[in-house]
């Protein structure tokens, strides 16, 4: 019988991504303040010179400390849980994926660009309809080793399964959403206003930065308080590509934010499933009949890739759904129940062996 402790992981604090980041924030911190200080060491002959990439330096310094050193410090949420329920990795919601789902499981060293990162991947199939889910989790940030999770991962696949508690069965989690037979996913207020939230941070954020550094390179660091106590006239008094300036940042931000109200507001239904097929506004105005899709898969990153075989919407279709009001897994859950409770199956890939893996 195999009843182990359940695995919870979260972000380490002696990882190399995370002194890194520290070491950078806290370096760039040390480097402005020498420069304020006039360091002979790093100090120029024109401290106007100095002011100014001092400024720029601190900026990112803060930036860096709080966006990847402090935060990360403090957040102490599970990366990901493994329980005699399943694997919940934190993309699910919390929603944890059975182990009889679980078709193919591995750590991987990818390389991206200059650099490699290790990620753990595992698959998810309905055995009911053939609807696939692939998980891609940054693996560089937990704090257990990877032969610990690969154990206990092993442990539980080939355990006693007798001993392991039966999860509850579909679609449990997504009734709110399930309309007699049909699934409908709207977009998400809270993301919306978040997103939109943050489109103004950063128009702030570039405003008040390319401000304060075309004031400091035309009229000095002297400057800084004036523009400080009258933004909008030094502004309208500068140099004409600080206006421009000003006006690109604001036509982006208007036009991004427009996007997300009309989305909020005026945006029907961007995913429903019924009887008859499947309706993706980010795919096609028209319904997809079921018989013109040949295959399902949930991508990382919030994608849902649909195999179209039919139909005007013929080929390999995308939908991003991050932005909907159910998390990943509940659409999945709800998808898996409808397309059994319809008796529809697709193909499913053939089961691969986990190699094994260490770091």
């Amino acid at each position: 019988m195999f009843l182990p402790q359940p695995l919870v992981i979260r972000k380490s604090r002696s990882s190399f991504t995370y002194l890194f980041n520290a070491a950078l924030g806290f370096g760039l911190l040390g480097y402005g303040y020498a420069l304020l200080d006039r360091w002979p060491s790093v100090a120029s002959w024109d401290a106007s010179r100095d002011y100014p990439l001092a400024g720029i330096v601190l900026l990112s310094g803060l930036v860096t400390t709080v966006m990847f050193t402090v935060r990360p410090l403090f957040d102490r949420a599970p990366l990901m849980r493994i329980d005699e329920t399943g694997i919940s990795p934190r993309e699910t919601g919390g929603l944890p994926v059975p182990w009889r789902e679980i078709t193919d499981y591995r750590f991987e060293k990818v390389q991206e660009g200059r650099s490699a990162y290790w990620y753990f991947f595992f698959t998810q199939t309905d055995a009911a309809t053939g609807i696939v889910f692939d998980y891609k989790v940054s693996a560089d940030e937990f704090d257990s080793d990877n032969d610990q999770v690969i154990d206990l991962v092993n442990g539980y696949k080939t355990g006693d399964r007798q001993a392991i508690p039966v999860t509850k069965q579909r679609p449990s989690t997504i009734t709110a959403s399930l309309e007699g037979e049909m699934l409908s996913a709207g977009y998400s207020r809270e993301k919306e206003l978040r997103s939109i939230a943050l489109y103004w941070v950063i128009a702030i954020v570039l405003l008040a930065f390319g401000t304060y550094f075309g004031l400091a390179v035309k009229f000095g660091t002297v400057s800084i308080p004036l523009f400080l106590s009258d933004p909008l006239g030094f502004v309208l008094l500068g140099d004409p590509w600080l206006k421009y300036f000003w006006i690109g940042v604001l036509s982006l931000l208007l036009v991004a934010t427009a996007f997300r109200v009309r989305d909020l507001l005026f945006t029907g239904v961007p995913l429903r499933a019924d009887r008859k097929g499947i309706t993706c506004a980010d795919i096609s105005p028209e319904r997809i009949n079921w018989s013109d899709i040949s295959a399902i898969r949930f991508e990382p990153y919030g994608s849902l890739h649909i195999t179209v075989t039919g139909g005007p919407a013929l080929g390999e279709r995308f939908v991003p759904i991050q932005r909907l009001a159910l998390s990943q897994q509940e659409i999945f859950n709800g998808l898996a129940w409808l397309l059994a409770h319809f008796k529809i199956k697709f193909a499913q890939p053939l089961e691969v062996a986990p190699p094994p893996a260490a770091r």
